[in-house]
């Protein structure tokens, strides 16, 4: 009988040891499942949190798109406003160009700023455009334009001849030698040189003979 009983009690013992792991067990793993459900929830949640505060951010970024875009709208309006507010101050000229109108369209009045302009600069032109006038190859020389044209470019030649054939003909008999009375021979002149001569403007003049005595 003891030995009946005290196999009953470890009977018992193992039995309440193997029930123990077995609800250790299991809560282990329900506890495990409930941590994963916990951190799938939080990325779920940061998910949804990411999401508005992405949408918030794109929302402010248009409105500041918006406003921005309002802000031009504005500034292009008062700029056109003080440019036809200049343009209908500006002196007109009832003669060159049409009278301004501020009620005219901007097509219109950026046609009219353009022609002053492009009268502007022919004016200025025609002020900067005419040079000095230049002197004349004779009134850098000092001389007359007849002289330029007929007179020797050197001072000390002038004309004897028409051409050089010619002066060479007059050059021979000038040396030739002749006899006086008495049967003599001389010569007036021992030699002789032609030469040609020009004006300042390179026209051809004739030629000159030039003797030398004996």
């Amino acid at each position: 009988m003891k030995l009946a009983k005290i196999f009953l009690s470890l009977v018992c013992v193992m039995i309440a040891t193997l029930i123990g792991g077995t609800l250790s067990f299991v809560l282990d793993e329900f506890q495990v499942s409930k941590n994963d459900s916990i951190t799938v929830q939080d990325s779920e949640d940061k998910k949804i949190i990411q999401n508005e505060i992405s949408n918030e951010m794109y929302e402010d970024e248009q409105q500041a798109n918006t406003n921005e875009n309002i802000e031009k709208n504005i500034n292009t309006s008062e700029s056109f406003s003080a440019s036809n507010e200049v343009n209908s101050q500006m002196p007109t000229n009832n003669a060159t160009t049409p009278s301004s109108n501020s009620n005219n369209p901007p097509e219109d009045i950026g046609n009219q700023i353009n022609t002053q302009n492009n009268q502007q600069e022919k004016a200025n032109s025609n002020v900067t455009s005419s040079p000095q006038q230049e002197q004349t190859s004779w009134e850098k020389l000092g001389i007359t334009e007849y002289e330029y044209y007929n007179t020797p470019d050197t001072k000390w030649k002038k004309v004897t001849h028409s051409n050089i054939t010619e002066c060479k003909k007059a050059g021979d008999v000038a040396i030739e030698i002749k006899y006086d009375e008495n049967g003599l021979a001389y010569q007036d002149y021992q030699q002789y040189w032609c030469y040609d001569v020009i004006s300042y403007s390179g026209k051809y003049l004739g030629a000159m003979l030039s003797l030398k005595k004996i």
